[in-house]
Order: structure tokens, then C-alpha cells, then sequence
């Protein structure tokens, strides 16, 4: 969110698959009627993935591990463009059904360069991820060292209401006060909570340790965040509410 207060002007749900993008639908819908923005959905076709699938023992495995096909190139490629068409027609069904102004697009790179270039000053990025484990009962919102009032914290209040979700709030110790005093005034949410923010390492240790429903980043702080870090480390949809970066 800007720090003037206006609103962002997309949500962009981006994910390279398409399980992970259905994973993060709902989020992404209740967070784009939350601020009055349209939401755009992005299919990267990750170079990575491509470039894995030319080795000639490549294989595509299931959740338990076991090898189920050959990978190729071109079969990558298909299944790339199989989930940008359901991603797609999902996408607009659930903006449709939200009253949501909507787009697509299906670009090759790799996810967080592709954001980092699109991107603008006030969207608002939700990255998908399909989750392993059982959804927690926890939004967690990294505000690190970042004013509470700088709009990210009652954007999280309000969305964990939504969501039905209690909110924990990871910021240096001098926001503390004010932290817990919003506690306070907001309603709907129950048993928030607030941590101290240790630094990177530590939050990384906490991530692991917990299930989130959703992780929040306030990007653009003073301590550039690690996202690709996070992301991995919470294993959960990951909110950005900055400018996206690479991370690294």
C-alpha cells in the first residue's frame, strides 16, 4: 500500500504453476476488494524449470517421490500453457464473481525478476504457493523496522478479519506499544500477537517453525528482506506490499 493512503492500482496473483495459483485465489480476491484494486494474474514460464527439463534423465515425480514421466522441454512447455488457460479462466470467473476488474498475461523469466520488472510503485503482489501441510490459523505480517502506521499493519488487520485468521506481527521492539495498542482498537480479529523482529536468521528459524495461512512482507525497508528466503521458509502464499525485488 503507498504510504499516502490511496489505493493500489492491482493485485497481481503470480505463481509458475497453476496449483499454486488456485492455492492463493481467495487470498488474492479478498485482498483485492479489500482495497479497491483490480487484479491481474501472471503465469511465468520459470527458465529454471525449462532449463532442469533439457537434461536427458529428467523426471517429473510425484508428492511421495516417486518418478511418474519423462520431463522434455516441449512437455514443460505444454503443461506451461495448460495451466495459463485454467489459470486464466479461474481468474476470471473469481473476479467476475467478485465484481473485480481483471487481466492475464503468461511471460517466460523467472518469477521475482519478471515481478521486479512489472511491477508498479502501488500494486500489491501475492505470490502462490500450494501448501504441503494444513493451513495454519495465522496471518504473519513482517513489519521488521517499518512504522506500523506506514498502512501495512491495518491492511493486515483488516485482511485477517476477512480471512477469519488472527494476525502475528514480527517488528523491532520499539514498535511494540504501538503494535499492541492496534491490537486494541481493531475488531474481528482475536488473539493477535505480536514478536520481536531479531533479524533476518531468526525470522527465517520462526518461519520454519510455523504454519502460516499467509505470510505479509513490507518490502522496501531500510534492511533489504530476503524474499525468496521467506517464501521458502513459510512454505504459504507470500503478500508483498511494496515495490517486488529479486531477493535474494
Amino acid at each position: 500500500m503507498s504510504e499516502t493512503g490511496s489505493p493500489p492500482f492491482r493485485v497481481i496473483l503470480s505463481a509458475t504453476c497453476y496449483a499454486d495459483a488456485e492455492a492463493a485465489l481467495h487470498l488474492a480476491v479478498l485482498l483485492a476488494r479489500q482495497v479497491g484494486a483490480g487484479l491481474h494474474g501472471l503465469l511465468v514460464s520459470d527458465e529454471a524449470i525449462l532449463e532442469a527439463a533439457r537434461h536427458p534423465h529428467a523426471r517429473a515425480v510425484s508428492f511421495s517421490g516417486q518418478a511418474v514421466s519423462q520431463v522434455t522441454v516441449e512437455t514443460m512447455r505444454a503443461a506451461f500453457r495448460a495451466d495459463a488457460r485454467l489459470f486464466e479462466k479461474r481468474l476470471v470467473q473469481a473476479a467476475r464473481d467478485a465484481v473485480l476488474d481483471t487481466g492475464f498475461s503468461a511471460i517466460g523469466g523467472r518469477l521475482m525478476a519478471v515481478l521486479a520488472q512489472i511491477t508498479g510503485a502501488r500494486d500489491i503482489v501475492v505470490v502462490g504457493f500450494r501448501r504441503a501441510l494444513r493451513e495454519g490459523d495465522a496471518l504473519i505480517l513482517v513489519l521488521g523496522d517499518r512504522n506500523p502506521d506506514s498502512g501495512q499493519l491495518s491492511l493486515a488487520l483488516h485482511l485477517a478479519a476477512a480471512a477469519h485468521k488472527r494476525l502475528v506481527v514480527f517488528a523491532t521492539p520499539r514498535w511494540e506499544e504501538e503494535i499492541v495498542a492496534a491490537f486494541r482498537r481493531g475488531s474481528g480479529v482475536r488473539h493477535n500477537e505480536y514478536r520481536p523482529y531479531l533479524g533476518t536468521g531468526n525470522l527465517l528459524r520462526e518461519l520454519e517453525r510455523m504454519s502460516p495461512a499467509a505470510l505479509i512482507i513490507a518490502t522496501g525497508q531500510d534492511e533489504a528482506l530476503p524474499v525468496t528466503a521467506l517464501i521458502n521458509a513459510a512454505r504459504c502464499p507470500v503478500i508483498l506490499t511494496g515495490p517486488a525485488t529479486e531477493g535474494k
